[in-house]
């Protein structure tokens, strides 16, 4: 038997084709190998066999939390949640990173707008953005979430400026978990 491509005069049985294509079933395959993809039928979930065959790894599920296109502003140095979402985090799909696309701008570029994503009642922020831009910008950024327990969890999205009479506008909120 070879690695994962098909060799010359390579018999199609069920066991090869097992091996060398991809699975779909509700349930995993009960013969498995490594580097074997399997697609959960039930839960729409790709997973990739390790290389020592005893375990499923989730391959990159995106999952779209939110989507907000409100304009919040905020005048001042103090931090002031503007918005927050909730997801799910689950033993089955056990999400590990969340990606952050979000608009900010200032209304005086001597200022900086900040943009900070906690979760839960955490103190530490997990995610800082920042701009200096008077006009609508896109700025994006990650942090993981692997250690979180399976549960409902809350992001809270806080902004400010670091001068007390600028202000800090934020409009677009988009968030991501894979």
């Amino acid at each position: 038997m070879s690695g994962a491509l098909w060799d010359n005069l390579d018999l199609m049985t069920d066991e090869r084709m097992n091996q060398k294509t991809l699975y779909v079933g509700a349930s995993a395959p009960e013969t498995t190998y490594a580097g074997q993809l399997w697609f959960d039928s039930a839960n729409n979930i790709l997973y990739e066999r390790n290389s020592d065959n005893n375990a499923w790894i989730c391959k990159n599920v995106i999952v779209a939390v939110t989507f907000d296109d409100t304009s919040t502003t905020k005048t001042g140095t103090a931090e002031t949640e503007v918005k927050y979402a909730r997801f799910i985090k689950t033993v089955s799909i056990p999400f590990t990173t969340v990606l952050v696309l979000a608009s900010l701008y200032t209304n005086n570029a001597s200022g900086t707008a900040y943009f900070k994503v906690y979760v839960d009642s955490e103190v530490s922020e997990r995610l800082t953005l920042s701009t200096t831009s008077t006009t609508e910008t896109a700025l994006e950024g990650s942090f993981s979430i692997s250690d979180l327990d399976a549960g409902i969890h809350t992001f809270k999205i806080k902004i400010y400026n670091s001068n007390a009479s600028y202000t800090t506008t934020h409009k677009i909120l988009e968030v991501f978990i894979k």
